[in-house]
C-alpha cells in the first residue's frame, strides 16, 4: 500500500471520530493543596498503534494546538491527551461549535460543568470540591473507594439530559464516526443451486441503544440503509446493497471526504472490491480469489502499515 494523501482534517470529522473513539474524563489525585485532592478534566483520543494512526492523531494535535501523544506499549495504542484546563477550554470550544451527537454528550456536558467550576476556583472550597465529586459519580468507572472515604457527604449530581442537535447531522461526521466505530467488509454465503458463493457488500456500525437515535438519524440522512438489533443493549446501521454502496462512495467522492489512519487503507481496499464487484469479476475463480485475498488484510488492529 502506498501512502495515504493527507487532506486537511474537516472539523465535523474530528467531532465524528470524538464521537466513536473519544473520552471526556476526570481524574482525581492527591496534592499539595489545603484539600488534599485535586481534579483535572482530560480529553482523550485512542487508537491502535501504528504509523498511520500515529499521524492522523499528531494532524488532530495540530487542528486543536495542544496536547500530546502518548504511547501505551502495554495494550499497543496511541493517545492524544489534553489535560490543563487552558488547553481543555479550547477543546470545549471546538465540540460547542461542532456538537457531539452520541450519548457522549452528556459526558461533555458533565465534563464542561467541571471545567466551569475550575474556572470560577470553586474547586478551591469545600462546596466546589463537594460538587464536582458529585458530577465525577457519573462518569464511567466513577469513585474509588479511597475517594468516597475522602468526600462522605458528597451528593450525587443529576445526569444532563441526552438532547442531540441531529439536525445538524453531515457528511463528515459520518465519515469521522465510521473511521472510528465503522467497519467494511464483503460477506459470503453458498449457493447451492448455482454451486457458487454469492457475495454482499457491507459497511457497518454498531452503537449501544442509548445512542440508536442517531443510527436513525444516519439512516434519514442517507435515506437509505438498515438497522437492526446485535442483542438486548447494542444496534447496529448497515449499508448492505451493492447499489447503496455506490452511491455512498460516489457522495464521499464528490463531497472529497476520506476516511484517515488505517482505516484509510480498510476504506481504499473496500473499494477495491467493490470495483471488481461492479466489473463482474467476481464471477470468475480469478476475481473472487483477488477479493479474498484482499480482505484478509481488512479490518485487522495489527494489519501491516507502509508509509
Amino acid at each position: 500500500m502506498t501512502k495515504i494523501n493527507k487532506q486537511n482534517i474537516n472539523p465535523w470529522w474530528i467531532t465524528g471520530i470524538t464521537d466513536g473513539d473519544g473520552t471526556f474524563s476526570i481524574i482525581a489525585g492527591n496534592n499539595t493543596t489545603k484539600s488534599n485532592w485535586a481534579f483535572r478534566p482530560v480529553f482523550q483520543l485512542a487508537a491502535a498503534n501504528n504509523p498511520l494512526n500515529l499521524e492522523m492523531l499528531e494532524d488532530i494535535k495540530n487542528y486543536f494546538g495542544v496536547g500530546y501523544i502518548q504511547i501505551n506499549t502495554k495494550d499497543n495504542t496511541i493517545r492524544y491527551r489534553v489535560i490543563s484546563l487552558k488547553h481543555n477550554l479550547i477543546i470545549q470550544k471546538h465540540f460547542k461549535e461542532y456538537p457531539l451527537m452520541t450519548q457522549k454528550l452528556v459526558h461533555f456536558t458533565l465534563w464542561s460543568e467541571i471545567l466551569e467550576l475550575k474556572l470560577l476556583k470553586q474547586h478551591l472550597t469545600e462546596t466546589g470540591l463537594l460538587k464536582i465529586v458529585g458530577i465525577k459519580a457519573l462518569f464511567p468507572n466513577s469513585l474509588s473507594p479511597k475517594l468516597i472515604k475522602a468526600f462522605p457527604n458528597y451528593t450525587r449530581a443529576v445526569t444532563p439530559e441526552y438532547l442531540p442537535n441531529l439536525a445538524l447531522m453531515n457528511l463528515n461526521w459520518i465519515a469521522g464516526f465510521i473511521n472510528a466505530d465503522g467497519t467494511f467488509g464483503i460477506y459470503f454465503s453458498k449457493d447451492a443451486r448455482r454451486k457458487r458463493e454469492n457475495m454482499k457488500v457491507g459497511i457497518s456500525i454498531t452503537q449501544n441503544n442509548t445512542s440508536i437515535i442517531v443510527l436513525e438519524s444516519i439512516r434519514e440522512f442517507l435515506s437509505y440503509g438498515n438497522i437492526w438489533s446485535q442483542g438486548l443493549k447494542a444496534s447496529a446501521f448497515g449499508i448492505s446493497s451493492l447499489k447503496d454502496t455506490n452511491l455512498f462512495i460516489a457522495k464521499l467522492n464528490a463531497e472529497n471526504i476520506t476516511f484517515q489512519g488505517s482505516k484509510s487503507l480498510d476504506y481504499q481496499d473496500f473499494c477495491l472490491c467493490v470495483s471488481l464487484i461492479n466489473s463482474k469479476e467476481h464471477l470468475t475463480e480469478l476475481g473472487l480469489l483477488r477479493i479474498k485475498n484482499i480482505l484478509a488484510g481488512m479490518n485487522t488492529k495489527n494489519r501491516t502499515v507502509f508509509i
